[in-house]
């Protein structure tokens, strides 16, 4: 991942995911790749604990009014972040009020089609083969 503001600073880091979704429950799980400083490792450290919560995903009707209320209790921007269609999402400091990071995104066609590619992805699992690319799925398209 790169281009993106991790505490309002330039950031990349090198991290595989695997999502998967369970009803309407979507789960995201991360290995992270590198020990460069990053909001992962704000809370998934090796001295804490594992596995933990890091983030949940909310999608706002206007994700600048969200991160405003946000801010106004005291819950600034940590990473900001924009998929290549332009859809923006930011995760929130609430680590200290909620235990984990509150993640915002947009309402876009763009995420929609990621999280329908999930949903689809988890529905038409044979078992046998578990692991699959995004290329893979997409190729299906």
């Amino acid at each position: 991942m790169e281009g993106h503001l991790y505490r309002g600073r330039p950031w990349s880091v090198n991290i595989d995911a695997a999502l998967g979704q369970w009803g309407d429950l979507q789960i995201e799980l991360l290995q992270l790749n590198d020990d460069r400083p990053s909001l992962f490792r704000e809370i998934l450290s090796p001295d804490q604990p594992a596995p933990r919560l890091h983030h949940v995903c909310l999608h706002p009707d206007s994700v600048e009014d969200a991160i405003r209320d946000f801010e106004r209790e005291g819950h600034p921007v940590v990473f900001d972040l924009t998929l290549p269609q332009g859809t923006r999402a930011v995760l929130l400091d609430t680590v200290d009020r909620l235990g984990h990071f509150v993640e915002l995104y947009e309402r876009t066609a763009e995420i929609a089609q990621i999280y329908d590619f999930i949903r689809r992805a988890a529905q038409d699992v044979d078992r046998k083969d578990l692991i699959r690319s995004f290329e893979e799925i997409f190729a299906d398209e």
